[in-house]
C-alpha cells in the first residue's frame, strides 16, 4: 500500500525550488492561481507548481498577499493546503524552502479565520497545524515545532489528536537524547535522566489523550512505543495489541506492525518480530526503517540472502521522504484528510 500523500514528485522539487540561479522576474499573480486551481483539479502537488518553478521566495509572497486580499474563503483554504502540501515535499531537501512555505500557508490559513467563525473552519485550522507542527516534530526541527504544537494545544486543549501530538513532541525530543554520545559516566547519567524525562512527559500526554478516547489508536501504539522505550515491556505490548485492534488508516497499521516488530525482536521472538516487520513493509514497501530493520533480523537470524534480496527489493522502490517514515511522526493521515477538503477530482 503507498499512500499518495507521499508520492509528491520530490526530485521535481528539489529541482524547481533548489536552484540558485533563477530569473529576477516577477511572474503575474494569475499563474499562481493557475497553479492553484490545477491542484484543486487533480492533487498533484509535483505537477501544480511545474509554473512557479522559477520563482523567488518573494514572488510567493507576492501571489500569497493577493490571494488573501480577495477574501476568497474557498481560495484561501486552498491555497493554505497547497502551500503546506509544497513545505511537506521539501521538508527532507531544504528546511528554510520548507519553512518559508509552510509559514506562507499559516498567513493564509490564518487570516481566512475573521471571513467567518465557525466550527468547520476552527477545525480546519486545527488540521492544518497538526499537520505543519508534525513536519517539524518528524524532521526533528523542534525549535520551530514547539510553537506550532503550542498554537494546536491552544485549538484544541481536549483533542485525541493534539494531544497525541504533543506527546510526539517530547518523544522526539527524547530520541534526540543518546547517553553514548558522552565519554563520562556523570554525562551519560545525566542525559539519560533527560531523556527518561520527555519520554514520561510524552507518555502522559499520550495516557490523557486515551482519557478523552480509550480507543484513540495513535495514541494507543504511540504510548505502547514510549513504555517499550523506558523497558515496560508487558504494558507497551498490551497497548500496542490494543493499537492494532483499533487502527483502521494504513499510517496507524504501519507503525502499530513497526513498534511490535522491534518489542518482539527485544524479548527474542524471532518469528513473530519477523511477521510484525513484514506486515510493516507490505503496508508502507518505501519503508527504509522497516527494510533496515528485517534485513538486520534476517542477517543475525543466518539468512542473509534474505537482507540481500530486500536490498534489492528496496533499491528498485521508487524514493519516498525518509522522514516520514523513519519513526511515525509525520501526521500522514492529516494531509490526506486536508487535501480531500479542497481537491475535486
Amino acid at each position: 500500500m503507498r499512500e499518495n500523500c507521499t508520492r509528491v514528485g520530490h526530485a521535481t522539487l528539489m529541482v524547481a525550488f533548489a536552484a540558485v540561479t533563477v530569473l529576477a522576474q516577477t511572474a503575474p499573480v494569475d499563474v499562481y492561481r493557475s497553479a492553484v486551481d490545477a491542484y484543486v483539479r487533480g492533487g498533484d502537488i509535483s505537477r501544480a507548481v511545474q509554473p512557479l518553478q522559477e520563482w523567488k521566495p518573494q514572488q510567493f509572497a507576492e501571489a500569497v498577499r493577493e490571494t488573501i486580499a480577495s477574501k476568497d474563503r474557498a481560495r484561501m483554504e486552498a491555497a493554505a493546503v497547497f502551500q503546506l502540501e509544497i513545505g511537506v515535499a521539501l521538508a527532507g531537501l531544504s528546511s528554510s524552502s520548507s519553512r518559508m512555505h509552510v509559514e506562507l500557508g499559516a498567513d493564509l490559513i490564518d487570516r481566512g479565520r475573521p471571513l467567518l467563525r465557525d466550527g468547520d473552519y476552527e477545525a480546519l485550522r486545527l488540521s492544518w497545524y497538526a499537520v505543519a507542527g508534525s513536519v517539524y516534530v518528524a524532521t526533528k526541527d523542534l525549535i520551530r515545532a514547539r510553537p506550532m504544537v503550542e498554537k494546536v494545544r491552544d485549538l484544541g486543549p481536549r483533542s485525541p489528536r493534539v494531544l497525541t501530538l504533543m506527546g510526539s513532541y517530547y518523544e522526539a525530543d527524547a530520541t534526540m537524547l543518546n547517553p553514548d554520545d558522552w565519554q563520562t559516566l556523570g554525562q551519560r547519567d545525566r542525559i539519560n535522566r533527560e531523556r527518561l524525562l520527555r519520554l514520561v512527559r510524552a507518555e502522559g500526554h499520550y495516557r490523557e489523550a486515551l482519557r478523552y478516547d480509550e480507543h484513540y489508536p495513535r495514541a494507543l501504539i504511540r504510548l505502547g512505543r514510549v513504555l517499550h522505550l523506558t523497558n515496560h515491556l508487558p504494558e507497551a505490548k498490551a497497548s500496542l495489541e490494543k493499537g492494532v485492534t483499533q487502527a483502521r488508516l494504513p499510517a496507524d497499521q504501519y507503525l502499530a506492525a513497526m513498534f511490535m516488530g522491534a518489542l518482539q525482536l527485544q524479548q527474542k521472538d524471532i518469528a513473530g518480530a519477523r511477521a510484525s516487520y513484514e506486515r510493516a513493509l507490505a503496508i508502507m514497501p518505501a519503508s527504509q526503517t522497516v527494510v533496515v530493520a528485517l534485513g538486520h533480523l534476517e542477517v543475525v537470524s543466518g539468512r542473509p540472502d534474505r537482507a540481500q534480496l530486500l536490498a534489492r527489493r528496496f533499491a528498485e522502490t521508487p524514493p519516498e521522504p525518509w522522514w516520514g517514515y523513519k519513526d511515525g511522526l509525520f501526521d500522514m493521515a492529516g494531509l490526506h484528510a486536508l487535501r480531500a477538503r479542497v481537491v475535486r477530482q
